[in-house]
This record gives C-alpha cells, structure tokens and sequence, in this order.
C-alpha cells in the first residue's frame, strides 16, 4: 500500500480520513469530511467500541487483526481491467489499522484518540476499481457505482448505510480522467440478520461501469472479520 497521504499529520480528531489514505492507495482523493458517510458514524450506536476494547486492538495491531482483502480477475475475461480489489474492516480490524497508519506516521495512538465513528459497530468495505492493464485505454476498465451485501443464496440484499466515492489514478491508465472507487458502510447488526446466522456465507456485491462481482465471504475468512 501506499505511504499514508496525512503523514505529516496528528492523528487525533483525522483518523479516518488519514486512514483513507492508506487504504486507497495509488492517488486517491479523499473526500470531504462533511459526507454523509461521517455523520452517520459520528452518532453514538448501541455496541461501539470501549476503551479497554480499543487498547487490546491497538496493542494487537494489524497481525493479530488484520483485515479481509479479496481480489478477482473477472475484469480480464470481461475487458473491463485487472479485477476489482476489496478490504473490508470490522471494528477491532480498523482500529488496528488506525494504529498502523498512525505508527508509520511516526505516532503512537491511545483510546482516547478514538473518534466515535471509528468506536461504532460497523463493517466497513473499500472497493477499488478495477484498472486497465499496463497500456490499455480508460475504456478498459470498471469504476465502482454501487456495493452491496447478499445472503449466501443471493436472495436477499443489503445497501450500505452510507457510501463515499474516491478516485484514483493507476499508473499506465491512457487517456483523460479517473476511475472511482466506493467504501461502503454497514451496520454489523444489519448484516447479521441478513445473513440469518453467525456462521452463515454472504456475499459482497460490487457493481461498475464495465460488470460486476459477486465476492464470495466463506467460512475461512471469518477468522479475519471479528465480529
């Protein structure tokens, strides 16, 4: 990934849009911090993470807690790029990354640094788009609309709570523009009752421009995603 795009700064009262920068990677651009994306995570929810809570995830750091992060090479046999890239982040999860991005920063974060949106019960999933290969044309690639969540016989959906775009630029695109990616927030309790159960699949549906995937979350990988 690439070096945090807020390096210079405190992470104290920024910790989600420095951690953006992170997460992104290539040349993102953040969005602004009045997004409804923000304001939803601001208010105080049922279940947010304690203090003695955010210590154990800091002190674990990402080693103990690392994200889920899938790929996929769907773009290839569509003409649509390289494949759409996902991390998705339950609350021990991202504050363990907060906690990583402020230690590259050259900083050490404590729970009372905290924002109450990065306390809240949430997943919380960045989809990346899927980019051309190396010398192809900007039409030959996907950017992101929509992501969504379905149960595992895709019966039922769920939409995010609040999405926020972000754009990027890959290396070798051809062409004017961008491409635009999505982080997509839902509430763990909505999930789980899409889901039906705690130990049921789901799946991760990413939706853009060129087609769109059907991320498959199975039972291996729910050691990554602490609930």
């Amino acid at each position: 990934m690439q070096e945090l795009a807020l390096k210079g700064a405190r992470m104290t009262g920024r910790s989600v849009a420095a951690a953006w920068g992170v997460v992104v990677g290539l040349a993102g651009v953040l969005p602004s911090a009045g997004t409804d994306a923000v304001a939803l995570a601001a208010r105080q929810v049922p279940g947010a993470l304690d203090d003695a809570a955010i210590e154990r995830a800091i002190r674990a750091g990402a080693s103990v807690f690392p994200p889920l992060e899938l790929t996929d090479r769907g773009g290839l046999f569509s003409g649509a790029g390289s494949g759409y890239r996902i991390i998705l982040y339950t609350p021990d999860s991202w504050i363990a990354h907060l906690a990583e991005a402020a230690a590259e920063a050259g900083e050490a974060l404590s729970a009372a640094e905290i924002e109450p949106q990065d306390r809240a019960p949430l997943l919380r999933v960045f989809a990346s788009p899927s980019a051309p290969t190396v010398g192809s044309s900007r039409d030959r690639s996907s950017s992101v609309m929509q992501v969504a969540l379905l149960d595992e016989r895709r019966r039922s959906s769920l939409q995010p709570q609040a999405t926020r775009p972000f754009t990027t630029r890959p290396l070798g695109l051809l062409g004017s523009g961008a491409l635009t990616g999505l982080e997509a927030t839902f509430r763990l309790a909505d999930m789980e009752t899409l889901r039906g159960g705690a130990g049921r699949e789901f799946f991760v549906q990413v939706e853009g421009t060129g087609y769109t995937k059907d991320f498959k979350i199975k039972r291996k990988h729910f050691n990554r995603l602490p609930m």
